[in-house]
């Protein structure tokens, strides 16, 4: 996952499978299950995914080396590679998508979806194989608050007899979590106990739950996601219909420090209307890549109003045992405060609600 606003550090693994060296999001077994896809129908109307229907725009065929990513992330881009020099035409219907996808994103105003990552590394994880496989929540409230949660995680194993579904579930006390309150977001860090807690200023509230924990994720701007990235449209396999790829290369040195690019695939949920949400986000970084694949899509659903779905988003507490990093992003020299959980401070609720082995 990449860390908060591209501020800190990336996180080992990154979300919204496939085999080695394919680009194509293909669907993959989830370890103890078979996981599904949601269904997806065109929309209709004069500003429609049907008014800009999937076009054969080839995508890139080769996988970035290691050192290429490197070199990437050393420097700031400063201009778009041949495949982001678009004609006026592939502009256009890129900016046509891009408006449609952010107008129906502000009708959004709570979200719930469930996910599950693959996380794919060509230098010392397993060959034909993702390392581990996560599953977990994402929650959304309008403008400013967030949550990612890692609830289960499996772990490939190597001496596994089930050679067709190498993967044992890991005992995971504090999954992965992020949470943005709209004041300040908070991140959890299980390697090093640590729980970092970023202060942002007046003129960032609002605006962070766009910025991280992973692109695309939260809100879509198309003025701020075009001064973000090089992006262009992809070709879909041919047996892909009404769905909307797109692919985007990092401007930013520090967004690209983490990633070398990324690849979204848009699609209409069955429970999401009109929406236009992301349905998949494969994420490149130096040494291989990371795949979420959303399912059981909740926008603007009548139990989010209960007390439950809003408590997502308090402030948590700190682990017992853990350290508490407070950061305030007000602050040039980015002063940075530690103390130590006290022991009578419960833990937070991170890995208790275990989700189906494979999503619906």
């Amino acid at each position: 996952m990449i860390s908060t606003m591209g501020y800190r550090h990336l996180v080992p693994a990154v979300l919204f499978g496939l085999s080695l060296g394919s680009f194509a999001f293909g669907q993959v077994t989830t370890p103890g299950n078979a996981g599904t896809r949601p269904n997806t129908r065109p929309s209709t109307g004069s500003v429609s995914p049907q008014a800009i229907a999937p076009r054969n725009t080839p995508p890139s065929q080769q996988r970035l080396s290691q050192q290429q990513g490197l070199k990437i992330a050393q420097a700031r881009p400063v201009g778009p590679s041949k495949e982001f020099q678009l004609t006026a035409d592939q502009q256009k219907r890129l900016d046509m998508i891009l408006n449609y996808w952010e107008k129906k994103t502000d009708e959004i105003k709570t979200f719930q979806c469930k996910f599950t990552r693959e996380n794919w590394d060509f230098v010392f994880g397993p060959k034909g194989a993702p390392r581990s496989v996560d599953q977990g929540t994402v929650r959304y409230a309008k403008p400013d608050k967030g949550l990612m949660r890692v609830d289960t995680v499996w772990e490939y194993d190597a001496e596994s007899e089930n050679k067709k579904n190498p993967f044992k579930k890991a005992e995971v006390q504090f999954g992965e979590y992020w949470v943005c309150d709209g004041k300040a977001i908070f991140q959890f860090d299980s390697r090093t106990k640590t729980l970092t807690e970023t202060t942002l200023p007046p003129e960032m509230q609002g605006q962070a739950i766009a910025e991280g924990p992973l692109p695309f994720l939260f809100g879509a701007k198309a003025e701020t996601m075009k001064e973000r990235y090089w992006i262009r449209e992809l070709r879909p396999p041919a047996e892909i219909k009404d769905k909307y790829w797109l692919e985007a290369v990092p401007k930013r040195a520090a967004d690209a420090a983490n990633f070398v690019k990324l690849q979204v695939i848009l699609a209409k949920p069955e429970s999401s209307g009109e929406l236009l949400l992301p349905e998949n986000i494969k994420v490149f970084n130096k040494q291989g890549y990371v795949m979420y694949r959303f399912s059981e899509h909740a926008p603007n659903n009548p139990t989010h109003r209960v007390a439950g779905f809003f408590k997502s988003f308090v402030r948590p507490k700190t682990p017992r045992g853990w350290t508490k990093v407070v950061e305030n992003l007000d602050d040039p020299a980015m002063a940075v405060k530690s103390q130590p959980a006290p022991a009578e401070q419960g833990q937070p609720r991170v890995g208790t609600k275990p989700i189906p082995k494979s999503p619906r």
